[in-house]
Order: C-alpha cells, then sequence, then structure tokens
C-alpha cells in the first residue's frame, strides 16, 4: 500500500488573495499547491472525509495538495496548510465515488466453504482440531479433496485448498505480464460506531460502516491470517475475528461514479450493492476472493492488529491490479454487542 499526504487543513478560503512568499504563511502553516478547496461539505469531500474517522471538520479541506516553495508558483489553488496532513492510501483517494446507493443493514454469518462458494473459497482444516495422528485414510475418503499421507507418513496433504488463478494473459488491455506475489498485511482493529438499542437504552449494537469495495479483475487474491487462535480466547485474552465482506458483480452493467477531479466516471462490471454480505472468520480460516470478486478491505475486529499473508498475481498496471468503488453513508455491518457476538460464533 502506498501512502501519500493528500487531505490538509487549510488555512485560507480558496480564491482569497494569498501571500506569494512561505514567509507570509502564518505560523505552523505551509505554503502548497492544492487541486481544490472547500469546507468540506461539497459532495466529494464529503465522501472522501467519510473514509475517514476524522470526527468533525471544522477547517478548510485542500485536496491533492502538493507543499510549495513560493505560493506563487501554483497554478491551481494555492493555499497555507497546517502539518496535520492525512495519509491514506493513494488508491483509496483515486477511488470514484457512485452516485447513487441503497441503504442496507447487513448482519454478519460465520463463514463456510458453502456459504461463501459464490464469492470464492474459505479455507479450513477439514478434520477436528484435537485429532492427534492420522485417522484411517478411509474414514477421509470422502473429504473434497481427499487427503494423502506426506512427509514419511506424519502428515495429511490436501492440495488443492484453493483456486490461485491468473487471467492477465490476453485479458489486460496494457498486455504487460503478471507475477505471482507474497505480501503481508498488517491489518490494525477497525473502529466500530455504536448505535443505541431503541428497545434498551443501556444496549448498544456495534457497526461498521462500510463506505469501499475493490476487485482485482484478473487473479484470486488469498488472505492467511498469522498468529491467530482459531479459539475465542487466548489465554485469558479474548482473540480478534475478522470481517470478510464482499458484493456480486453486475456483470455487464455499468454505474455513474465521481472521481477525484469532479468528472463523471463509469464502472464498468460495478458492485451489486443491494446483495451486499458479510462473514465472520477467525483463526483457522483463510479467504480466497475468487477474480473479480468485489470486496471490502480486510476488517479486524478486537483489540490487537492481524497479520495476512497475501498471494495473488499482479503487473504493476494500477486499475488492472485492482480496481475500487466508493460510496456515502447507508450501508452498515451491525454486529451487536460484542459479547454476545462472540459467544454465538
Amino acid at each position: 500500500m502506498r501512502f501519500l499526504a493528500i487531505i490538509a487543513a487549510v488555512s485560507a478560503a480558496a480564491g482569497s488573495a494569498l501571500a506569494a512568499s512561505s514567509g507570509d504563511c502564518a505560523s505552523g502553516t505551509s505554503p502548497h499547491c492544492c487541486k481544490s478547496v472547500d469546507n468540506g461539505t461539497e459532495t466529494h469531500s464529503s465522501g472522501l472525509l467519510g473514509l475517514l474517522d476524522l470526527g468533525e471538520i471544522t477547517d478548510l479541506i485542500g485536496q491533492g495538495c502538493a507543499p510549495l516553495l513560493d505560493l506563487a508558483s501554483c497554478a491551481l489553488v494555492p493555499a497555507c496548510c497546517s502539518e496535520n496532513t492525512q495519509g491514506l492510501p493513494s488508491s483509496t483517494m483515486s477511488a470514484p465515488i457512485l452516485a447513487s446507493h441503497p441503504t442496507l443493514q447487513v448482519t454478519p454469518e460465520p463463514l463456510t466453504p458453502e456459504s461463501f462458494s459464490p464469492f470464492g473459497t474459505a479455507i479450513s482444516c477439514p478434520i477436528p482440531r484435537d485429532v492427534a495422528s492420522i485417522p484411517p485414510l478411509h474414514t477421509l475418503s470422502t473429504q473434497n479433496p481427499a487427503p494423502v499421507v506426506a512427509n514419511q507418513s506424519t502428515a495429511l496433504k490436501y492440495s488443492p485448498v484453493s483456486p490461485l488463478l491468473d487471467h492477465y494473459a490476453g485479458s489486460c488491455a496494457s498486455g504487460k505480464p503478471s507475477e505471482a506475489r507474497m505480501s503481508m498485511f498488517v491489518c490494525f482493529p477497525r473502529k466500530l460506531r455504536a448505535v443505541k438499542s431503541s428497545q434498551n437504552a443501556n444496549h448498544a449494537a456495534e457497526i461498521f460502516d462500510v463506505r469501499i469495495l475493490e476487485r482485482h479483475p484478473f487473479t484470486t487474491q488469498t488472505f492467511i491470517p498469522l498468529d491467530l487462535s482459531s479459539q475465542s480466547y487466548a489465554g485469558w485474552s479474548e482473540e480478534p475475528l475478522f470481517l470478510v465482506i464482499v458484493a456480486p458483480t453486475r456483470k455487464g452493467e455499468t454505474a455513474t461514479a465521481t472521481d477525484a477531479e469532479g468528472r463523471s466516471v463509469t464502472i464498468r462490471d460495478p458492485p451489486d450493492l443491494q446483495n451486499l454480505r458479510a462473514f465472520i472468520a477467525r483463526g483457522g480460516q483463510a479467504v480466497t476472493y475468487g477474480a473479480g470478486t468485489w470486496h471490502a478491505p480486510m476488517v479486524v475486529l478486537g483489540k490487537r492488529r492481524v497479520e495476512f499473508v497475501v498471494v495473488q498475481f499482479l503487473n504493476g498496471v494500477d486499475d488492472e491490479d485492482c480496481q475500487l468503488a466508493a460510496f456515502g453513508e447507508g450501508i452498515t455491518v451491525t454486529l451487536g454487542r460484542r459479547a454476545e457476538n462472540s459467544a454465538k460464533l
């Protein structure tokens, strides 16, 4: 993930007469050249700010701001910006914002191979955790795939457990070849929003707001968690969970969106947000998103981070490796109270 400082608090309104030297910016600010400046209530700014957890914004907001030595050299919108710029993945900031989206409340379901099959593959060991020696193979013959004995009869090998697909050749517009890539994503716990129950003022549901989806049109992508127990507790500490959010693709259709410059753009094969689903997973499970499957960036729930080894193909062309679609408020995953949620799963 590449990070770029692209949203900044601005100390002067766009279009006002700004001084032509850095010495004329107030203390704590420095000259920048921005693509746009507004109060955060404009459609595009509000959509982008919704992807951040910044609370109430009272300053002007500059977008696409780059530092300058001299304000007079800016051909766009000169501004004096504070140093509290916010870092976001550059891909997030280039995400087109859909012109319309449904209002939807989703309740997550447990991640199982059967429930997740329309979107990819859920991976887990098919034999119970407490089995400490190899069972007779004839008792495992109905498993798919059926295992074979390996490692001097000290292991069972299941293969394949998930597809590893590369559709770049002959399909991507650039013609640039792809390569297999293993990466590590260090995913920190997401902040949840508390919503009080209408039936009981002492109870509050935890809500995750879904604001962006992505897809990898020419490759599968597998997330394998590290250092995460399949049990609810490790010692006295509650183990994190991870939330897998996916949506079908409206194949052959288009959707209207707005890009970072406020221009109208078309998203081909957009996500079917009306049928978005969410799955709860824990240690002992991995997940493969099918090629072209719309999904949210990984969501970790709990008190500590989770590392994932990620396996996919890529060719280094942004729009061919990853396509994005952002949208406004209204699509939420209701998790319930965390203690109740953990007890049920």
